[in-house]
């Protein structure tokens, strides 16, 4: 029986010599271009004998599945279509498309994942790093979800990717998942992370077990009263409630020990802080910069160690010294410092998402 269909606007080309059905569009393009991604995806769809698909018009290919959408087939087309590789290649070079469109760049990456195609998002995978915004940019402009969407990229496993590219990947995930914290941090100070804010929504939907959550769920514990604690997150009529409900005897207990852990752990992140030297922290012929820094930094650790100990809110005291390194305005000297910063923040990220996540015991002794 003819398949009902409607021409893809932008992938209808036709000297095409295969068909897709996606939803209700019929998509023809060359299967040379497919081939090319070496995709088990498609390897798979294309080589098993099938009575009701052949490719052609009548007969074409149906694409479903979670995530295999209209948008992000019309994506893999795209992407297809413009990046130019040579696949034999050891030495893939960086693509040099969409060259200003981050966001656009993930949002392909993202898409051309669920496909398999692991050749092309290795590539995009890998020019990413030096296509994001400046640090500055990242830390008071970056829309949130994007930084959410940076995270999730370099997340996604690729197995053309090598060992050294797979090692960039996760300094570039730590990296936006550091600028993640402080631009929580700034957002809760601002405007708060209710339950039914945008950016909450936006977590809850990659689900309980993913870091973002332990971003959340330490703004609660740092910036909220213990009231509101409990009616955010023992109750089942909010997203983030409903996901801890199940374990709240357990995450209570974990909740108590974080801050133990924190309040252990305080003097000695502030201690470590205090450890940046002036070239850590500001280029060598910046010396203005790292002179107004010095004494910005000097202040804050001064009233810091001098206040009681019940202090604990680790992540926030560095997300005050990233804004004594924005006040002085100069974006190749905050890079600088954030690079110098990002260590330290790693440190405690991780520990948060092994008690606060993963529900573990706290690691008492993080600091090397």
């Amino acid at each position: 029986m003819a398949v009902h269909w409607t021409k893809a606007e932008n992938f209808f080309i036709p000297d095409g010599d295969i068909c897709f059905l996606v939803e209700d569009r019929l998509f023809k393009i060359h299967r040379s271009k497919i081939d090319l991604q070496k995709s088990d995806y498609f390897n798979k769809l294309l080589g098993e004998p099938n009575k009701d698909a052949d490719g052609s018009e009548d007969k074409p290919f149906r694409i479903q599945g979670h995530g295999k959408t209209l948008e992000s087939f019309s994506h893999l087309c795209s992407v297809v279509y413009t990046l130019k590789f040579d696949s034999k290649s050891p030495q893939r070079k960086v693509p040099a498309f969409y060259p200003k469109q981050t966001k656009l760049l993930l949002t392909l990456a993202k898409s051309i994942w669920i496909y398999e195609c692991f050749v092309s998002h290795s590539l995009i995978q890998n020019t990413l790093p030096d296509r994001a915004p400046p640090r500055k940019e990242l830390f008071t402009e970056t829309p949130l979800e994007v930084l959410m969407d940076w995270v999730v990229v370099m997340d996604q496993e690729n197995p053309k990717s090598t060992p050294q590219e797979k090692e960039e990947h996760t300094k570039y995930r730590n990296i936006a998942m550091n600028t993640f914290y402080c631009r929580m941090i700034k957002e809760d100070l601002e405007r708060r992370n209710e339950p039914d804010s945008k950016n909450v929504k936006e977590i809850m939907n990659f689900g309980r077990e993913h870091e973002f959550l332990a971003a959340l769920l330490y703004i609660y514990l740092a910036y909220h009263s213990a009231d509101n604690i409990g009616q955010l997150l023992s109750g089942k009529e909010n997203p983030v409630g409903a996901s801890i409900r199940p374990d709240w005897a357990i995450f209570e207990i974990r909740a108590i020990a974080c801050r133990k852990w924190l309040i252990e752990q305080w003097p000695h992140g502030v201690a470590r802080a205090t450890t940046l030297k002036d070239m850590d922290y500001c280029l060598p012929n910046h010396i203005v910069c790292r002179n107004k820094l010095k004494q910005e930094l000097e202040a804050l650790h001064k009233s810091q160690l001098t206040e009681p100990k019940k202090n604990w809110d680790i992540m926030g005291y560095f997300y005050k010294m990233s804004g004594c390194a924005l006040k002085l305005g100069c974006v190749d000297c905050f890079q600088k410092f954030e690079e110098a910063m990002d260590p330290l923040r790693t440190e405690v990220r991780r520990s948060l998402k092994c008690i606060l996540v993963e529900l573990e015991h706290p690691t008492w002794d993080i600091w090397p």
